[in-house]
């Protein structure tokens, strides 16, 4: 079986139209580096390939949506993989829904050695380097939902059994999938990476090349494929990401200090900064009591400490950006509380049968100026969805139970 080694990049949803999102406020002077984010990464994915001086790249989808990128994200991209073709570096491109085969523009001339897969059927490719061929490409650029499971069970015959094989798709992927003759399954569709399945097929998600939001945090890359004689794969992630979104979880004893939990924030920065050198961080904090039934203690007050360390870290070099503090609250408040015939009583009972029942209304009308659009604040609030209702309205309880109490409740 022994065959030629050769080396590829596999990288996916660049989603060159979505730049960082999820953040509060945007400060003034991190502005134009959430703007260029997206187009930064994918530049250092082509240098990477560059630099690893691959025999391709394989681009499995989610890349650019023509209808939202505007001229700017098409020309960007074109120029990018131009600069591949300058070296003789062939793309293979397996496009996704958002990024349809049938809606990029023609006009922009795509270099030569792009090669895209076929929307109506499964194409081939036979990759070659100086007149060897190297692999054999399946793949298809995807209109609609089909799944990895629906490809592998198509059947497509192989040129050779000798031939290194790689499957190329954008979609999820299924368990136990049996792929005879496919030796690689590279998927695109996953904002992180991951591996699926480490033998073979080995199925591998290279990610995007840089997050969006405290949602998809930590490292984000390109992966470097490197495939010997003996067809073994060796994968490797290379950093691409030119900012980085960070969550950090924080417990406290319930009677800690605010003083206290700024100097462990304090610490948090330094180890993140250590940790990702030289990048620009965002950083998110959720902040718990090792107490099951009892609250961080009421002094915490996540805009105040916001403040203080943006004002201390969230304009030097490297960045590192304060971007949110999320007090948890106890998942259960006790059940004493609720009973009190009291004015605290009334109002846990109340938040309580409003968490319960998603189907009563919140009306906020009286609590607001006159001529204010309280179906628009709910919506803007997230309060229309059920997830952050319920966990909206459990987090107002507990803060209600701060401001009825000038002590602590017993339970």
């Amino acid at each position: 079986m022994a065959t030629t080694r050769f080396r590829f990049i596999q990288s996916s949803d660049f989603r060159i139209e979505l730049p960082p999102h999820g953040l509060a406020e945007i400060p003034d002077h991190l502005r134009d580096l959430l703007i260029d984010a997206p187009y930064r990464a994918v530049s250092n994915v082509v240098e990477a390939a560059l630099r690893h001086e691959v025999d391709f790249v394989l681009l499995t989808g989610g890349l650019v949506d023509p209808t939202r990128c505007g001229p700017r994200g098409m020309i960007f991209l074109r120029d990018q993989l131009q600069r591949l073709a300058d070296r003789q570096i062939p793309i293979y491109w397996s496009a996704s829904g958002s990024d349809p085969v049938s809606q990029l523009p023609a006009r922009l001339h795509w270099p030569a050695t792009v090669h895209f897969f076929p929307i109506d059927r499964i194409g081939r490719f036979e990759v070659t380097r100086h007149g060897q061929v190297l692999a054999e490409l399946l793949g298809q650029s995807a209109i609609d939902s089909k799944t990895v499971l629906d490809f592998c069970q198509a059947g497509i015959p192989l040129a050779s059994e000798r031939l290194f094989s790689i499957a190329a798709f954008h979609g999820p992927a299924q368990q136990n999938i049996e792929a005879p003759g496919i030796d690689y399954i590279a998927l695109g569709g996953a904002a992180e990476v991951s591996t699926e399945h480490a033998a073979a097929p080995t199925i591998h998600y290279a990610g995007t090349p840089q997050g969006r939001s405290p949602a998809e945090n930590g490292a984000h890359s390109c992966t470097l494929v490197e495939v010997d004689t003996d067809h073994q794969v060796r994968l490797s992630t290379v950093p691409t990401d030119v900012l980085r979104f960070v969550t950090e979880s924080l417990s406290v004893s319930p009677d800690v200090t605010a003083t206290k939990v700024e100097e462990r924030l304090r610490e948090s920065i330094g180890r993140l900064q250590d940790t990702h050198r030289g990048l620009p961080l965002l950083i998110s904090w959720k902040i718990a009591s090792k107490s099951p039934d009892q609250p961080v203690h009421s002094s915490i007050h996540p805009t105040v400490l916001l403040g203080i360390l943006r004002g201390e870290f969230g304009y030097g070099m490297p960045v590192a950006w304060p971007a949110q503090i999320e007090v948890v609250s106890p998942a259960t408040l006790p059940a004493a509380w609720q009973e009190q015939e009291t004015l605290l009583g009334d109002f846990l009972r109340a938040a309580r049968r409003l968490e319960m029942d998603e189907a009563e209304p919140l009306d906020l009308n009286g609590f607001l100026p006159e001529n204010t659009q309280a179906k628009a604040i709910l919506r803007a609030a997230g309060l229309q969805e059920r997830g952050t209702r319920r966990r909206q309205l459990h987090q107002s309880a507990w803060l209600g139970k701060s401001l009825l109490s000038p002590e602590e409740a017993e339970a």
